[in-house]
């Protein structure tokens, strides 16, 4: 991930509510988060490639595991997938753009497959709202050019 980026990961909504809104279990021993727990139990019933064309350009992978929007280098949404079942998505926002449109798409995106935003950088979950969303990432964009001042 590139320091202009940020990352979002679609969390199941009900496994959210089975930990109650717990991001502990999120987390491995040596602090990295790694969510693929969360879908093991929680498939989508929707077409989610086809809800995906309609947010960022269908991209290319050289991993057979992995399906890809967008631009690596800008905004992005990769899914990881094992034996045709979801083992993760992640979704990584350029910082540099105007990034109102394509937050309001992932909030539309977590609404239809009932998943809320997890913003790992913040060991965060929040619910798919435009608002919540932004504000969360504006305080993300201003640690990080305090960071750059130092």
């Amino acid at each position: 991930m590139a320091i202009w980026q940020t990352t979002i990961v679609l969390i199941p909504a009900q496994w959210v509510e089975d930990k109650n809104n717990s991001v502990e279990e999120l987390y491995n021993a040596d602090g990295y988060f790694d969510t693929a727990c969360v879908w093991k139990h929680h498939q989508p019933n929707v077409q989610i490639d086809k809800l995906l064309d309609n947010v960022l350009v269908r991209t290319e992978s050289n991993i057979s595991d992995f399906k890809m929007w967008g631009n690596s280098q800008s905004n992005e949404i990769t899914i990881s997938v094992s034996d045709e079942s979801i083992d993760e998505i992640v979704i990584r926002v350029d910082l540099r753009k105007d990034i109102s449109n394509f937050c309001f798409s992932i909030c539309q995106l977590a609404k239809k497959l009932q998943c809320f935003l997890f913003i790992p950088n913040k060991k965060l979950l929040i619910e798919p709202d435009i608002h919540f969303l932004m504000q969360n990432i504006q305080t993300l964009t201003t640690t990080n050019q305090k960071r750059k001042l130092k």
